[in-house]
């Protein structure tokens, strides 16, 4: 953008704004030449964008896209104007609290009726039995020996959920809390008919799940000998 800058009409600055939220007034950016001239990067730009919304910027190669990210990111410093910016790039923990508490109540208790199931089962093998026959404590027979044969069915339980979950299954959880997930994504996407983002949604959570299950299958192998030898 060849575009001849003006003069500063206040002194730039960086003030922090809301999180993700973004303000530029009027803000200018220019390189520095070898020969002492200033290339124009970006010359009074102004942009709002309030806190949950998107933006894409697109144009050509040298436009000043990264100039602009590169302000907003506070990695560089406008010659005029105003910028305000406070991106919510990692929310914090305690915003996230409620939504974990949510997700863990609603699998802790199949996750642990399953478990003591398997436990119950696995106290009646012949493993267990010689365990004991050696004298071993039953601290150590139920978490050295018991506990990982009955790891099985939880973690093929926690490879399934876990690739949906991160796929997009926890729309409910991310309404209700207001958070971007990939869940909310594909419902926007759903309700606008947006094939592609519809594509990809479905691209990403397909990936997720054959990855889950590519690790459920070595772990298997590392919580019951008897698989290594199958």
């Amino acid at each position: 953008m060849q575009t001849r800058l003006e003069a500063p009409a206040q002194e730039p600055r960086n003030v922090e704004g809301r999180p993700g939220e973004i303000h530029l007034a009027g803000v200018s950016r220019a390189y520095a030449r070898r020969d002492g001239s200033r290339v124009p990067a970006l010359a009074g730009v102004d942009l709002d964008v309030a806190a949950g919304e998107t933006v894409a910027v697109v144009g050509p190669s040298g436009c000043g896209k990264t100039t602009l990210l590169e302000l907003v990111c506070g990695l560089t410093a406008p010659d005029a104007g105003t910028v305000r910016a406070a991106p919510a790039v990692l929310m914090p923990q305690r915003d996230l609290l409620l939504p974990w508490l949510t997700l863990a109540t609603l699998y802790i208790g199949l996750y642990g009726r399953v478990l003591r199931a398997n436990l119950v089962e696995a106290g009646q093998e012949d493993f267990i039995r010689t365990a004991r026959s050696k004298g071993l404590s039953e601290t150590r027979i139920l978490l050295r020996h018991a506990l990982r044969t009955s790891l099985i069915s939880v973690v093929t339980m926690f490879g399934l959920d876990f690739g949906a979950l991160v796929g997009g299954s926890a729309l409910l959880t991310e309404v209700v809390f207001a958070l971007q997930g990939v869940g909310k994504l594909t419902y926007d996407a759903l309700q606008n008919l947006d094939l592609p983002v519809i594509m990809a949604t479905v691209m990403y959570a397909s990936f997720f799940v054959v990855m889950a299950n590519a690790l459920v299958d070595i772990l298997y192998a590392t919580l019951d000998p008897r698989v290594r030898l199958a």
